[in-house]
């Protein structure tokens, strides 16, 4: 069968017809190689010198080489010494390994361009998978994305879901101004950046007319581009989310007014007509000042922020990369546009900076799951439990969306009749060229043939899809009618192959049975077709550990990954016409799942594992320090008093509650430590959790450091001191280093309000928790949330954070966590560009270089535990 393939192969790209001699018979599979063909392989690459010890000494095949490792080379019995063997003997087994799984080709692709700009975040892909173990490149065909006919619900849905966002925003902003802080109560908070710059009164206009300008350049994008739908549908469901989360923030804690200027006094809209009527404008005119809307109270955080940021990654990732000078002025209106708003003391610097940053994150996390199918993977049902909406919205998209530009409905009609003409023009020029199709047949150069006709089929499909009159004379028919059948003799020579050449996803159970005796897997016939009824579809479905229990399992897998796809096909008939109005209802197709040709183990990497340890405690400890400057430029708490907060206002204050959440943290801390040093993998664990706190704690330096809130409590002794000199204030960070900030051990902090390191201790906790234990340990993941819950409820209760402060603590570890894991866990799926990843995700793409896979949760004791043991055993035993 095999050489009847091979045959058959060699006559179509030679240009012969099966009855020409074929001189040179094709090279065996590397699989089928015998020891005599390993020694040939290894002269031809002027290694003669390892054949006695590859082929004589340890009797080393073509299967043996599949399964190598570079270990293999350096350990016993082949035991190579110098660095320069191994390295050239690995580098060409490697090459071997690659080419036997099919979906590895030439080494070079200069041809192939990325058609996303490299400013945009999600840009992280190339056209081609780059495995960092892997030296060679894979030539995927094109994937091909086309558009669901449910696609259009799904965008329908989310305009909904984004209409009802904002008109909730806009109730919340009539709410939140009625409930404004006076401004002789409560005077504008210290800030880093309002204290320090003078207030430009233009300058929020300018930074409206900025969001009008770039709202104007996304829209017209959106005209041209020609998955409009896909895209629309994205923006309103993450401006949706966005939107409602600020809706929440501003509802739970009132922020003082920022500058006398603003003259901000609540408002109290008694009849339900003046409540409408106030609605309705914020509503219609969606806050802009320039319409004449003046809000006060909604600043946590910033909308227009959100607006400048969403519409920027916008236009940025829906636009080539030609369209350079278009990226540039996008990213300056959004940095220039967020400097105004703080220009002109419309908000706070801690508004403008957790805006900016968790819009940019949901935008990079939502595309780069996306883009990736990730939704695909059976190992990771993350995305289903925490984002609903995403694998909704999401679930038939498998690749990144191309952006391919298209005339409008409206220019189209203009143009519609000149393609119509072009398209007949050239339907009877290609029928003209009948006789010299046939005269081709007849010369045998049948892949001559079937490039004519594919690339008259692909020309005249273009001009059919650039074409959407609605009187279009052109019959789908007739482009299928171009299909003209090959010769006699290519037939002929087709029949010759079994039913074995089509498909294998085709193959009944009966096909399966005939490869598996093919291929002398005899034992495994009455398993997979008789018990378990394994047709072609499941069968190239098969995973590795799903067949361990088999006799040549080994040799089972390889054959089977030799019937994986290489590529996705494009088919150009498979776009099928509406026959009501014409337009092409396209799809999205799969693409194949691509895993390494390499065996790789997850490696523990220690110094990485130490690495983010120093970088925690670095973090930390820089955290600690900022902690001893915000005490210092505490709000005076005679002159500030406690801000508004929804919760704090009506629960009244517990003074033993705090004390209760650091002893719940202490056990969840301490149930954590145990988990991880039982996992095998502990130190995959310990570095997962080293960089996300290290994350964390950055991020709440940065937003402690930008704006102060008052203490949160009217029972306090707290207040601002100066500290004597830096050696003071380094003693002072060091004690609350030391102590972690918990008032057990005797640290006393103030004004590190926003945002709760209590919250994210135990947020991260109740995580780790439960992603490195088994499912069927239902009781300790329910006591680990419900500690984490009755942490934070007792921080409130305490009134020690405002509600913003767990609110944003409880929002950004859990969804670090959550993106952090989702990314690790799919790392087959990241076909990603490694410099893109480095600038934008430079721990992740660092610390999980190597982790391929999900972790899975086996458990053993710490090897210092059995060195223990076994000294105690000597010294037991000595005596």
């Amino acid at each position: 069968m095999m050489n009847e393939s091979n045959t058959l192969t060699t006559t179509i790209f030679t240009g012969n017809s099966n009855h020409d001699i074929i001189k040179d018979p094709p090279t065996p599979s590397v699989i089928s190689w015998t020891t005599d063909d390993v020694a040939k392989w290894l002269a031809s690459l002027n290694l003669s010198k390892f054949i006695d010890k590859f082929c004589t000494e340890n009797g080393i095949d073509g299967l043996t080489l599949l399964l190598m490792k570079e270990d293999d080379l350096k350990q016993s019995p082949l035991s190579i010494k110098r660095l320069c063997d191994i390295k050239k003997l690995w580098y060409h087994i490697r090459l071997l390994q690659c080419k036997h799984n099919d979906f590895y080709s030439n080494f070079d692709n200069e041809t192939a361009k990325h058609n996303h700009s490299s400013l945009s975040p999600t840009h992280l892909l190339e056209t081609n998978f780059h495995n960092t173990q892997c030296s060679c490149h894979i030539n995927k065909e094109k994937t091909v994305f086309k558009t669901l006919k449910g696609e259009k619900r799904k965008t329908f849905a989310s305009f909904i879901y984004a209409l009802i966002i904002g008109i909730w925003t806009s109730f919340i902003m009539v709410v939140v101004h009625n409930r404004v802080p006076n401004v002789q109560k409560y005077p504008p908070l210290p800030d880093l950046f309002l204290d320090n710059i003078p207030r430009i009164s233009w300058a929020f206009a300018v930074s409206e007319f900025l969001i009008v300008v770039m709202g104007t350049a996304f829209l017209l994008i959106l005209m041209f581009h020609k998955y409009w739908i896909v895209i629309l549908r994205r923006f309103f469901a993450l401006g949706g989310t966005i939107f409602f989360l600020r809706s929440i923030t501003m509802l739970v804690t009132s922020l003082s007014v920022p500058g006398p200027h603003l003259e901000c006094i609540p408002e109290q809209y008694g009849t339900t007509r003046e409540i409408f009527s106030r609605w309705l404008q914020i509503f219609i005119f969606q806050g802009l000042s320039i319409h004449g809307i003046r809000s006060c109270g909604d600043y946590m955080f910033s909308g227009h922020t959100v607006m400048l940021t969403l519409l920027n990654h916008c236009i940025t990732e829906y636009t080539t990369s030609d369209f350079y000078v278009i990226h540039l002025l996008s990213w300056f209106c959004n940095i220039f546009g967020m400097i105004l708003i703080l220009a002109a003391h419309e908000h706070y610097s801690i508004d403008v900076f957790i805006a900016f940053f968790l819009t940019s994150r949901l935008f990079l996390y939502y595309h780069s799951l996306a883009n990736n199918a990730v939704l695909h993977s059976v190992s990771d049902n993350r995305l289903s439990i925490w984002f609903p909406m995403f694998s909704y919205f999401e679930k038939n998209i498998q690749c990144m969306v191309p952006n391919v530009l298209r005339i409008p409905w409206p220019l189209s009609l203009i143009y519609s009749n000149t393609d119509d003409q072009e398209a007949t023009n050239s339907i009877a020029e290609f029928n003209n060229d009948k006789s010299n199709r046939q005269h081709i047949r007849q010369s045998g150069d049948i892949l001559i043939e079937t490039n004519v006709i594919m690339e008259k089929k692909i020309e005249l499909s273009e001009i059919m899809l650039n074409s959407t009159s609605t009187n279009n004379s052109i019959e789908y028919s007739k482009i299928l009618q171009l299909s003209v059948p090959l010769s006699k003799t290519t037939t002929t020579t087709i029949n010759i192959n079994s039913s074995l050449t089509s498909n294998p996803s085709t193959w009944t159970i009966n096909q399966v049975e005939e490869w598996l005796k093919k291929n002398n897997f005899n034992d495994c016939i009455d398993i997979l077709c008789h018990q378990y009824k394994i047709d072609g579809k499941r069968l190239i479905n098969l995973k590795q550990n799903e067949i361990l229990s088999l006799r040549k399992n080994k040799q089972l897998w390889l054959q089977i990954k030799t019937l994986k796809p290489k590529s996705t096909i494009i088919q150009l008939d498979s776009s099928i016409i509406n026959s009501q109005n014409n337009i092409i209802s396209n799809q999205i197709e799969d693409q194949p799942i691509i895993n390494c040709c390499f065996i790789t183990s997850i490696r523990s990497d220690r110094k990485k594992t130490l690495l983010a340890f120093l970088l925690a405690l670095m973090t930390i400890f820089f955290c600690s320090f900022i902690i001893t400057i915000v005490d210092e430029r505490l709000p005076d708490p005679k002159n500030f008093p406690p801000l508004p907060d929804l919760i704090l206002d009506n629960l009244k204050q517990i003074t033993w509650a705090f004390s209760i959440t650091e002893k719940l943290i202490l056990i969840e801390m301490t149930t954590l430590i145990i988990v991880i040093l039982l996992h095998r993998h502990r130190m995959i664990i310990l570095r997962r959790l080293f960089t996300i706190t290290s994350a964390l704690y950055f991020l709440r330096s940065l937003t402690m450091i930008l704006t102060s809130l008052p203490v949160a409590t009217k029972i306090t002794d707290c207040e601002p001191k100066k500290l004597i000199n830096f050696d003071a204030r380094l003693r002072k960070a060091t004690m609350i280093f030391l102590g972690q900030g918990l008032s057990s051990f005797g640290v006393k902090t103030c004004g590190d309000y926003l945002y709760s390191g209590h919250t994210c201790t135990l947020v991260l906790a109740a995580h780790f928790i439960n992603e490195y234990t088994p499912r069927s340990y239902h009781l300790l993941h329910f006591l680990s949330w419900i500690s984490a819950l009755t942490g934070m409820f007792f921080i409130l209760a305490g009134h020690q954070h405002y509600s913003i402060d767990i609110l944003i603590a409880w929002v950004l570890s859990s969804r670090l966590f959550i993106y952090y894991h989702t990314l690790a866990n799919n790392r087959t799926f990241l076909q990603r560009d490694t410099n893109r990843m480095r600038i934008w995700f430079p721990l992740f793409s660092y610390f999980e270089e190597n982790v391929k896979t999900a972790i899975p949760n086996e458990y053993c004791l710490p090897s210092f535990i059995y060195e223990a043991q076994i000294l105690v055993m000597n010294a037991a035993h000595e005596s």
